[in-house]
Protein backbone atom coordinates (compact mmCIF):
# COMPACT_ATOMS: atom_id res chain seq x y z
CA UNK A 1 0.00 0.00 0.00
CA UNK A 2 2.78 2.24 0.73
CA UNK A 3 3.39 2.51 -3.11
CA UNK A 4 0.23 3.82 -3.76
CA UNK A 5 0.19 6.83 -1.67
CA UNK A 6 3.10 8.74 -3.12
CA UNK A 7 1.67 7.71 -6.77
CA UNK A 8 -1.97 9.34 -6.02
CA UNK A 9 0.25 12.56 -4.46
CA UNK A 10 2.43 13.00 -7.49
CA UNK A 11 -0.95 12.52 -9.49
CA UNK A 12 -2.96 15.45 -7.66
CA UNK A 13 0.34 17.75 -7.27
CA UNK A 14 2.33 17.16 -10.40
CA UNK A 15 0.26 16.22 -13.50
CA UNK A 16 -2.45 17.80 -12.62
CA UNK A 17 -0.84 20.89 -12.16
CA UNK A 18 1.36 20.30 -15.50
CA UNK A 19 -2.04 20.71 -17.25
CA UNK A 20 -2.40 23.96 -15.38
CA UNK A 21 -5.93 22.81 -13.52
CA UNK A 22 -6.43 25.58 -10.41
CA UNK A 23 -5.83 24.20 -7.28
CA UNK A 24 -9.81 23.73 -7.18
CA UNK A 25 -9.77 21.45 -9.85
CA UNK A 26 -7.14 19.53 -8.05
CA UNK A 27 -9.27 19.53 -4.76
CA UNK A 28 -12.26 18.48 -6.55
CA UNK A 29 -10.31 15.59 -8.15
CA UNK A 30 -9.13 14.39 -4.96
CA UNK A 31 -11.78 14.66 -3.16
CA UNK A 32 -14.03 13.15 -5.78
CA UNK A 33 -11.56 10.28 -5.99
CA UNK A 34 -11.76 9.98 -2.15
CA UNK A 35 -15.14 9.74 -2.07
CA UNK A 36 -15.47 7.07 -5.13
CA UNK A 37 -12.95 5.13 -2.49
CA UNK A 38 -15.13 5.36 0.24
CA UNK A 39 -18.32 4.05 -1.58
CA UNK A 40 -16.67 0.94 -3.10
CA UNK A 41 -15.69 0.14 0.07
CA UNK A 42 -19.54 0.30 1.05
CA UNK A 43 -20.64 -1.63 -1.36
CA UNK A 44 -17.77 -4.06 -1.81
CA UNK A 45 -17.22 -4.55 1.76
CA UNK A 46 -13.47 -4.43 3.51
CA UNK A 47 -11.59 -3.82 0.49
CA UNK A 48 -7.47 -3.87 0.41
CA UNK A 49 -7.17 0.09 0.59
CA UNK A 50 -7.82 1.40 3.90
CA UNK A 51 -8.45 5.09 3.45
CA UNK A 52 -6.95 6.07 6.97
CA UNK A 53 -3.76 4.13 6.06
CA UNK A 54 -3.25 6.18 2.87
CA UNK A 55 -3.86 9.64 4.87
CA UNK A 56 -1.53 8.54 7.64
CA UNK A 57 1.08 6.61 5.94
CA UNK A 58 4.43 6.44 7.41
CA UNK A 59 7.49 4.02 7.71
CA UNK A 60 6.17 3.87 11.38
CA UNK A 61 3.00 3.12 10.65
CA UNK A 62 4.76 0.31 8.42
CA UNK A 63 6.76 -1.51 10.92
CA UNK A 64 3.85 -1.33 13.23
CA UNK A 65 1.79 -3.48 10.81
CA UNK A 66 4.44 -5.50 9.76
CA UNK A 67 4.72 -6.25 13.54
CA UNK A 68 1.32 -7.45 14.20
CA UNK A 69 1.07 -9.40 11.10
CA UNK A 70 4.05 -11.95 12.12
CA UNK A 71 3.25 -11.91 15.48
CA UNK A 72 -0.69 -12.87 13.96
CA UNK A 73 1.26 -15.56 11.47
CA UNK A 74 3.12 -17.19 14.59
CA UNK A 75 1.01 -17.20 17.37
CA UNK A 76 -2.34 -16.94 15.67
CA UNK A 77 -2.39 -13.73 18.01
CA UNK A 78 -4.86 -10.94 17.00
CA UNK A 79 -5.93 -13.41 13.66
CA UNK A 80 -9.34 -12.90 12.71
Amino acid sequence: MSALAPVLQAYFTERLAQRQYSPHTVASYRDTFCLLLRFAQQQLGPIALDLRYVDTWSPLLDAAILARTTRAVLYSAGAY
